[in-house]
C-alpha cells in the first residue's frame, strides 16, 4: 500500500436503505460469520477501536463509539471491516450496526449493500461457484418483498387470545410474523407473489377453498382426505365417482402451473395404463382452509385440528428446498409416529412427556412428489387448553407482547422464570431420553415443536412431522429388539445414521440451539432475562438430566464430553448447503443435514476464541 497514495472515502448506496433492509441485512452479515462463509471467521482479526484506521471511523458518525472491529481481508490490497460485538453461543461476534467497510488500498468505502457484500466474497470463486451467490441474491430480494408486505398486516392481540385450536390458528399467525432465528432470508416464499402471499401465506390467514382434480381410480394409491366433497359439491356430475378418485391440490397449484401438471401426469398415466379416462379439472373449489405456519400445509376450518399437506412449488430456507412430498415420507413419518408412540408407552422416563399427531393417512397419485397428500389428525386436547408451536413462543402482536408472555400470564400467574424452567426440563427429558437410551435423535425443529398448556397439568409436548429423524439402529435394537420389525419398514436409508456422533449433531443443532439456545437469547433480547444467567440455568438442568439417566443405568459420558468439554458445538450450515454452495461442494447427502464444528461452547468459552481452530 503506498502511504503516498491519496485516501478516498465513498459511501454506498446513494439512496437510505429502509428498516427492512438494514434489518435483512444485518441478519446476513451475521449468518455468513456464523457459517464461515467464504472462511470469513478464519480470516478475521479482531482490531480494538484505538487500532481503526482513523479513515475508517470518519466515514460515519457511530464509529468513534464503536468499540471492536474484525479486519477480515480477502485478497491483496482488499480488506472488509465489520462493527461487531461478542455473542454468546452459536458464534463469537455478531455484526452490531447493520453497514460493512470496503477498503482497497487507500479506498474506503462504506456500504449497505448485500448484492456488494456477496459479489465481493464470491469475486475469487469459480463461476459455477460464483452463479450460487449471483442467485442468492433473488431471495434476498424476495425476503425484503415479503418483510415490507407482511410489516403492513394487523396481527391478533394476545389479550383476546382464545383456547383450543382455533386459538392456536391466532398463535400460529403471529408465529408466521417471527423469523427463523438462523437462516437469514427464511422470509422468502419463493414462487409466491404478493397477491399469493395475501391469498395463502399464514401471515395474512385468510381463509380459501382447496381446488381437486378427478384422477382415474387406478392412478390413486393411499387414502381419501377427510371431508372429502362430492362429486356434485365440486361441479363434476355424481356418476363419476365409480371411475374416479378426487385429489386435493393447492389452489396456488391450479392458477399457476395446473396446464404444466397436467401435460406431465398424463403423460405418465398413458404410460402405465393406456386404457385410462382422462384427468378430469373441477370446475369449483371445496373444502375451506387456512395455512399454517409451514405454508403447504393447511387447516381445515371446521375442523382445525385436521391439517393437510400438500405439494407447493415454492421454495423456502434456500432455492434447492423445493416444498413437495416424496411419497416415501408418507411411510417413514407413520413409522417414525409409531417408533415414538411405542418408546413414550414403555419408558418411565418418557411417560406423558408427548404425544404425537396421527400422520397414518395420505396418498398420491402414481408416485408423484408433485400430486402428494398427508393428513395430520391431531389427538384431542381440552377446550380450556393453548396449544403453541415453539415457533411462536418470541412472536408478539402489535402491542409488543411475546406470545410466551400471554402463555405465562395464563398458566404460571406471569413467572415467565417458572415456564421457562418447565419448558427446558420437558425438552431436555425427552431428547436426552431418546438420544442416549434409544439412539434417536429428532428433527423436531421450533415448527414441528408444540406445546400443550392444560389448566392445573404439566405442560406437554406434540410433535408432527417426524420423517427426516435419524436412528442409530444397533442402540435402538440393542434396548427394544421387539421393535425391529417396526424398523425395518423405513424406507428412506438416510433415516439410520453410521454413529452416534451424527445424533449428537442433531440434538444440539434442533433441541439445544433452535429449540433452547435461541429461546433463552431471544427473551434476553427483548429484556426479559439475562443470558447468562439462563445459559448457567441451562448447563445446570443439562447435568441434572444426565444424572437422572446414569441413574437408570444410561451411559452419558459421551454426551457430557460433547455439551462441556468438547471446545467447539456443531453449527447447522443452513445458508450454504441451501443456497451458496452446490451439493457436490458441500458434499451433504441432506441439504438439512450440513454441519460445520463452528459454536464455541458457551460453558467453556474463553474471551479470546476466535470461534475457529
Amino acid at each position: 500500500m503506498n502511504a503516498n497514495q491519496p485516501i478516498v472515502m465513498t459511501q454506498t448506496p446513494s439512496t437510505t436503505p429502509d428498516q427492512a433492509e438494514l434489518y435483512m441485512l444485518q441478519r446476513l452479515l451475521d449468518c455468513c460469520l456464523r457459517e464461515n462463509v467464504c472462511h470469513l471467521a478464519q480470516r478475521a482479526v479482531l482490531v480494538n477501536s484505538d487500532e481503526v484506521p482513523s479513515a475508517l471511523l470518519a466515514l460515519h458518525e457511530n464509529f468513534a463509539l464503536q468499540p471492536l472491529w474484525l479486519q477480515i481481508p480477502l485478497r491483496i490490497n482488499v480488506v472488509v471491516w465489520l462493527p461487531v460485538q461478542p455473542a454468546l453461543y452459536m458464534q463469537c461476534w455478531k455484526v452490531a450496526l447493520p453497514m460493512w467497510i470496503l477498503q482497497e488500498s487507500n479506498n474506503w468505502q462504506l456500504s449497505q449493500s448485500a448484492q456488494q457484500w456477496l459479489g465481493c466474497l464470491s469475486d475469487t470463486l469459480q463461476p459455477d461457484q460464483r452463479d450460487y451467490f449471483l442467485s442468492y441474491v433473488q431471495e434476498y430480494q424476495c425476503a425484503i418483498d415479503h418483510l415490507r408486505w407482511a410489516r403492513k398486516i394487523n396481527r391478533p392481540n394476545l389479550s383476546e387470545l382464545k383456547p383450543g385450536w382455533l386459538g392456536s390458528q391466532s398463535i400460529e399467525q403471529l408465529a408466521a410474523h417471527r423469523d427463523h432465528p438462523f437462516y437469514p432470508t427464511a422470509r422468502a416464499k419463493s414462487g409466491l407473489t404478493l397477491c399469493d402471499l395475501d391469498a395463502y401465506a399464514p401471515e395474512a390467514m385468510n381463509t380459501f377453498e382447496l381446488a381437486w382434480l378427478a384422477v382415474p381410480r387406478e392412478a390413486v394409491s393411499g387414502d381419501s382426505c377427510p371431508f372429502t366433497p362430492t362429486f356434485e359439491q365440486v361441479g363434476l356430475p355424481e356418476q363419476a365417482r365409480h371411475r374416479y378418485r378426487l385429489v386435493p391440490i393447492h389452489p396456488m397449484t391450479a392458477e399457476k402451473h395446473l396446464n404444466t401438471l397436467l401435460k406431465d401426469v398424463t403423460n405418465q398415466l398413458k404410460k402405465q395404463y393406456p386404457l385410462a379416462e382422462e384427468i378430469l379439472i373441477a370446475p369449483k373449489r371445496a373444502l375451506s382452509v387456512r395455512a399454517t405456519l409451514s405454508v403447504r400445509t393447511v387447516r381445515l376450518v371446521d375442523h382445525p385440528h385436521i391439517h393437510i399437506k400438500l405439494p407447493l412449488l415454492m421454495r423456502s430456507l434456500g432455492h434447492r428446498n423445493l416444498r413437495l412430498i416424496d411419497p416415501k415420507t408418507q411411510v417413514d413419518g407413520f413409522v417414525f409416529q409409531t417408533l415414538l408412540q411405542s418408546l413414550e408407552a414403555h419408558e418411565p422416563l418418557l411417560k406423558g412427556r408427548f404425544r404425537h399427531c396421527n400422520e397414518q393417512l395420505g396418498g398420491h397419485v402414481l408416485q408423484r412428489s408433485d400430486l402428494s397428500w398427508i393428513i395430520r389428525e391431531y389427538p384431542p386436547v381440552p377446550e380450556s387448553a393453548h396449544i403453541a408451536s415453539v415457533a411462536s413462543l418470541l412472536a408478539s402482536d402489535d402491542k409488543g407482547t411475546l406470545v410466551i408472555e400471554a402463555l405465562a400470564a395464563n398458566y404460571y400467574g406471569g413467572d415467565l422464570d417458572k415456564l421457562l424452567t418447565e419448558y427446558i426440563d420437558l425438552q431436555l427429558r425427552t431428547h436426552l431420553t431418546l438420544w442416549l437410551k434409544y439412539g434417536v435423535a429428532l428433527e423436531s425443529n421450533q415448527q414441528n415443536s408444540m406445546l400443550v398448556f392444560k389448566p392445573g397439568q404439566p405442560l406437554g409436548l406434540m410433535f408432527r412431522d417426524n420423517d427426516s429423524g435419524r436412528i442409530f439402529r444397533p442402540q435402538l435394537e440393542a434396548v427394544t429388539p421387539e421393535l425391529t420389525t417396526l424398523i425395518e419398514r423405513f424406507e428412506d436409508p438416510r433415516l439410520f445414521v453410521g454413529s452416534a456422533d451424527e445424533l449428537m449433531h442433531m440434538f444440539m443443532t434442533i433441541t439445544l440451539q433452535l429449540n433452547l439456545t435461541a429461546i433463552i437469547s431471544g427473551l434476553a433480547d427483548a429484556g426479559l432475562l439475562n443470558e447468562q444467567v439462563w445459559f448457567d440455568t441451562l448447563a445446570v438442568a443439562i447435568k441434572q438430566q444426565l444424572a437422572l439417566l446414569a441413574q437408570n443405568g444410561i451411559h452419558t459420558q459421551p454426551a457430557d464430553d460433547a455439551l462441556f468439554q468438547a471446545k467447539f458445538h456443531p453449527v447447522k450450515y443452513l445458508l450454504l448447503s441451501g443456497s451458496l454452495l452446490s451439493k457436490q461442494d458441500s458434499g451433504a447427502a441432506d441439504i438439512n443435514k450440513y454441519y460445520g464444528m463452528s459454536a464455541p461452547n458457551p460453558w467453556l468459552r474463553q474471551p479470546k476464541d476466535t470461534g475457529h481452530g
